[in-house]
């Protein structure tokens, strides 16, 4: 596997998090919380539920090629979720194929126990 350098899909979450209780993530999607091209690939992170709250959340995350825009389904991905506040430990959330709906996709699953800002990061080795 050809090591690229780690891209960061950098974004703060400014989700109101509420303490209701959130329907159960379905690994297929969601909201786009943001795109970016870097080193010749085209990194989507998506989240739901819509709008995020306490509890489970999916991130799932698409690879394209920059250049033809078709799908790069062999790439390593991974999300580092960090509450916005002191002393705040990340969560890294390995993503797969297995846990998506739509096999174009990585997706994983992730509790956010607090209410507040998020700041998420997806990192893609190909």
């Amino acid at each position: 596997m050809k090591a690229r350098a780690v891209l960061p899909v950098l974004l703060l979450v400014s989700a109101i998090l509420s303490t209701a209780a959130a329907p159960r993530a379905l690994a297929d999607g969601g909201l786009v919380r943001a795109s970016n091209t870097q080193s010749g690939l085209v990194v989507t992170l998506f989240t739901a539920p819509t709008p995020l709250r306490t509890g489970d959340a999916d991130m799932s995350v698409l690879v394209q090629d920059a250049a033809t825009r078709d799908p790069v389904l062999d790439a390593q991905v991974r999300v580092r979720i960090t509450p916005d506040h002191e002393d705040a430990m990340p969560q890294i959330l390995p993503l797969s194929h297995a846990a998506a709906t739509n096999k174009l996709l990585q997706a994983g699953t992730v509790k956010l126990p607090i209410p507040g800002r998020y700041r998420i990061v997806a990192e893609v080795r190909d």
